[in-house]
């Protein structure tokens, strides 16, 4: 890319650059022979920054095919195929001819002129486009294409949830407040150089219509199509928040037709955008995959790497735009589309989990619409179901298990919807069954969608030592105790490592820092000991897609303790330096922690919470 200050704050209300273009102008922001725009500020520092969007390398075309729209409006021309045989040989030539606007598109810098001045982006004329190749698409091809963080605002899945009706063959305006609103919902925080996308369900609209349904959308009179407000505020938004490129699904990237009664003439965003900035405007992207993706996962960012054809002097041209998403692939190829060279990527096998896009405190810790699993929550009391209760509290949908007491489990469901407002379900597992486990995580995803946090939290006590227990005592509790937890991890870890993202979070205890006394309790103190050092080492296991920690509680009134006599009991509480056992709530807290974006920084901890009992 060009060499310019890039970092330089330029205001809107400083604009235009050139006092002698039109209203709104940057030329010259990066030079008066620049041929890349706003594409200066994909810097090698912003892709490689980029690149750690790819998680699993799930890769997503977002070309529609060539012959799609299948009748093109603006009185353009279909798209056409001719198979060629070469006889006498049994071998096949295709041409193809087709309008570079006529489906999924970046539109050039020579495609749109202010038509006031008729001039282009940086105040070529029309006779330098006729007689040069200047600013054509192949300068956006020669120096790497379109490649970079996407972000994607899906107006059409957030219009339908909050009950706005969407018009995609109707002059609509799609207002700057409501983008806002999706930015918000989306927990995106924009970066320099970011590549936006917009879907407004135009592509899963068209492709529900008859075949005459389509020609005729496409001879009316005026080609009425929903997009984006042209308006003054749209324009600020757009330039303060320094995107390299715009796209949206519709054949017009702000609402359709572009001029007219309805259209503000002082902020048309082609004359703003495409000619004034150098922003590359696409249109017709097929986004609707990627939406699919991007709700499932929560996550609306990817990488994105496009590579237009390299036609010299070019207008306009199809994207070849893959996007790429979540978890780890070191090798990524990228084909263009009739080129003779390959782009292979390489990134580190390790990809560091990103930072969180909120940043206060109660964003943080929110859990909204978030999917927590809970094993072991089917008791009146205890710490599972405090556990549920805290992340329920903070917004999150909540998914509880139980092996026998299926009618207060089912309570505790029912009282966590009621009392939160949240999804609840309980499923009867057994966790230290591995099938049952698998089980469970395959329902929890069919039933939720996802699974963003995971709390291994059943277990069972142990009422003997080594000498005095059998030894089916002994694998008893190291079944429930211990290999349940692996089993929930192996269970669950795939689907973290695909969608790139989760917490799994154990509940060990201080019996695996200490021995208990006077109880006898060996097997239960091993097991216990063995989840901390697994959440040490899943924390490593996991380091490119997910976080693992561990909770060690000390004396708590769970009733799990009940057998105990009161004398012992009493012992428990002098040792204790606070005097007394907890309350299962007082560990609620922790677990939110763990289970939100507030931990993001914590891996492979292990937090005690015993009144000081090791201290001692």
């Amino acid at each position: 890319m060009a060499e310019a200050d890039d970092d330089a704050v330029i205001s809107f209300d400083s604009l235009p650059l050139d006092p002698a273009g039109p209203r709104g102008n940057a030329w010259g922001r990066f030079g008066k022979h620049d041929q890349l725009g706003t594409l200066n500020l994909l810097t090698p520092e912003r892709v490689a920054e980029a690149a750690k969007e790819i998680r699993t390398g799930v890769r997503i075309s977002l070309d529609w095919p060539l012959s799609m729209p299948s009748h093109p409006s603006f009185n353009r021309d279909p798209f056409k195929q001719e198979l060629v045989l070469r006889n006498p040989n049994c071998v096949y030539d295709d041409i193809l001819t087709f309008n570079s606007q006529g489906s999924t598109q970046w539109d050039g810098f020579r495609h749109y002129a202010n038509q006031k001045s008729r001039q282009f982006y940086n105040g070529h004329t029309t006779e330098e486009i006729e007689s040069s190749d200047i600013i054509g698409i192949h300068s956006i091809c020669e120096h790497g294409g379109i490649t970079g963080r996407g972000v994607l605002l899906d107006y059409a899945e957030w219009a339908t949830t909050n009950s706005i009706t969407i018009s995609a063959f109707e002059s609509e305006a799609i207002i700057l407040d409501n983008l806002k609103r999706v930015v918000k919902d989306h927990n995106l925080n924009f970066q320099k150089g970011d590549i936006l996308f917009i879907r407004s369900g135009f592509t899963a609209a068209y492709n529900k219509l008859e075949n005459q349904q389509r020609k005729e959308l496409a001879l009316r009179s005026s080609p009425d199509f929903s997009g984006v407000e042209a308006t003054e505020g749209m324009v600020r938004w757009l330039w303060e928040h320094q995107f390299s490129a715009v796209a949206g699904d519709a054949p017009s990237f702000e609402r359709a037709p572009i001029r007219g009664a309805h259209a503000d003439p002082n902020f048309n965003l082609h004359e703003w955008v495409l000619a004034g900035w150098g922003t590359p405007i696409g249109e017709m992207f097929d986004l609707e995959k990627l939406s699919e993706h991007c709700k499932a996962s929560g996550r609306y960012s990817f990488f994105l790497s496009s590579m237009p054809l390299k036609v010299i002097g070019g207008v306009a041209s199809p994207p070849n735009a893959p996007s790429i998403l979540q978890a780890n692939n070191s090798q990524i190829f990228h084909l263009p589309f009739r080129t003779h060279h390959t782009h292979l990527s390489l990134f580190s096998p390790t990809m560091p989990i990103e930072i969180p896009q909120a940043s206060s405190l109660k964003d943080l810790f929110s859990l909204k619409d978030k999917v927590v699993v809970v094993t072991g929550a089917s008791g009146p009391r205890g710490i599972g179901l405090e556990a549920a209760r805290g992340c329920a509290e903070m917004g999150g949908n909540i998914a509880i298990t139980y092996f026998s007491r299926r009618e207060t489990a089912e309570a505790n469901a029912k009282a966590l919807q009621e009392e939160y407002g949240i999804q609840a379900k309980a499923y009867k597992c057994d966790t230290s069954k591995w099938n049952e486990v698998q089980e469970l995580v395959a329902n929890v995803i069919a039933d939720f969608g996802r699974i963003d946090s995971f709390i291994a939290n059943a277990g069972r006590t142990a009422d003997a030592g080594v000498l005095d227990g059998s030894v089916e005592d002994w694998e008893n509790i190291i079944q429930a105790d211990l290999n349940s937890v692996f089993y929930c991890a192996k269970a669950v870890g795939p689907h973290f490592k695909e969608r790139g993202k989760g917490s799994f979070v154990i509940t060990a205890s201080m019996s695996g820092h200490i021995v208990n006394f006077p109880q006898e309790q060996t097997s239960y103190n091993v097991a216990k000991a063995g989840c901390i050092h697994m959440a040490r080492s899943l924390a490593n296991e996991w380091r490119d897609f997910a976080r693992v920690n561990s909770i060690s509680p000390g004396y708590i009134n769970t009733g799990l303790g009940d057998f105990v006599d009161e004398e012992t009991q009493k012992s428990w509480n002098n040792m204790i330096p606070m005097g007394r056992q907890s309350d299962p709530k007082e560990l609620k807290a922790a677990y939110v922690y763990f289970a939100s974006d507030a931990s993001s920084y914590t891996t492979g901890a292990d937090l005690r919470i015993d009144g000081g009992y090791i201290c001692r």
